[in-house]
């Protein structure tokens, strides 16, 4: 799984492993979109909340109050919130097992496809207003 933060949100990916070769993650993220998540966050009352879309359904996570202490594990909590968003969707537990399975280990790509990144850029003007 490959997630492409924007260039002001990569500190807070910084424990989770780059990718090695950006035009090859590219290429990936094009040919298998359910595996590419892009991702940027806005602030409230100082807190930092994640965005992140899937790129093929554009389903949307959000993680709140992410902070030094809590993005040492971000990769087991982006693993557990898809879990559960999937769970609560209505979507088997062994079919979600088989996207975690498929989607091997998180790795940090570059933000890369412009109408994603507008569509997490949407979604955070729309949680801005409530």
């Amino acid at each position: 799984m490959i997630i492409n933060p924007t260039a002001k949100s990569m500190p807070l990916f910084s424990a989770i492993p780059k990718v090695k070769d950006i035009e090859a993650s590219k290429a990936y993220c094009n040919e298998n979109p359910i595996y590419s998540w892009h991702a940027n966050y806005y602030t409230v009352n100082r807190k930092k909340i994640l965005i992140l879309v899937n790129d093929l359904t554009l389903l949307t996570i959000v993680i709140q109050d992410v902070n030094a202490e809590s993005k040492k594990y971000l990769d087991h909590v982006i693993r557990d919130r898809i879990f559960k968003i999937l769970m609560s969707c209505g979507i088997a537990p062994g079919k979600i097992e088989r996207y975690m399975d498929n989607a091997n280990e998180i790795l940090i790509g570059k933000g890369h496809k412009r109408n994603i990144t507008g569509v997490v850029t949407q979604q955070i003007m729309a949680a801005e207003t409530f």
